[in-house]
């Protein structure tokens, strides 16, 4: 998401996962009621269909900041993510060093532009 509209699209997330826990603890007694322990292999089956969901359409984000996410999002479109490997940046790496600043500062250029 551009950083432009990251604010309402965590929003839009955030409250959308509120409504959906909603809707799960308002429905869940009475789906059991109604379908006993075929809701457990219905609950089994959606979780298991969400590996290769998450595999193959999100992109690996550890050792990621945002600014580099950004640039992932930036190459990529909707699909099949070629972001697999975890990014370079190690645990040794300074935030505020000069070399950070700079990339930091040629990524927000590159955005702002686009």
């Amino acid at each position: 998401m551009p950083l432009r509209t990251r604010n309402k699209g965590v929003a839009l997330g955030v409250s959308s996962h509120w409504l959906s826990n909603f809707v799960v603890v308002y429905v869940t007694p009475q789906a059991i009621d109604s379908l006993g322990y075929k809701l457990y292999i219905i609950w089994a089956a959606l979780n298991a269909s969400f590996v290769p969901i998450t595999y193959f359409f999100y992109p690996e984000t550890a050792r990621r900041s945002l600014e580099d996410m950004d640039e992932v999002f930036l190459h990529e479109r909707f699909g099949i993510t070629k972001t697999r490997k975890p990014g370079n940046r190690r645990a040794d790496q300074g935030e505020d060093s000069d070399v950070d600043v700079e990339i930091h500062e040629d990524r927000m250029r590159k955005i702002e532009s686009s």
